[in-house]
């Protein structure tokens, strides 16, 4: 839809266009297209950081509690959970039985 109107001036074969004040104008356009573009690569850089940590961080190790001061466990008599091994050590190579 082309927001122009052709104007006919004094001879023939001769086309004028005047300004329509409601036609958008080419540099509103490119402003437009620039603004969607940039904010696009933006949301694109952040999400594709998301999952660069997201992959980074897949084998970091977390600091656990222990069983003793965790108040999620499930031995209710303090006494006894000083007892258990918190750690108990495995073969370097697991053995296949």
């Amino acid at each position: 839809m082309n927001r122009t109107t052709a104007v006919y001036v004094c001879y023939w074969g001769y086309i004028d266009t005047s300004y329509n004040p409601g036609k958008i104008d080419a540099f509103n356009n490119i402003l437009v297209a620039l603004s969607i573009g940039t904010s696009g690569i933006l949301l694109v850089w952040i999400v594709l950081r998301m999952f660069a940590a997201k992959w980074r961080e897949r084998y970091q190790l977390y600091a656990r509690e222990t069983i003793c001061s965790s108040n999620r466990s499930g031995y209710i008599d303090p006494t006894t959970t000083a007892n258990h091994a918190i750690y108990v050590e495995q073969p370097a190579t697991p053995r296949r039985n």
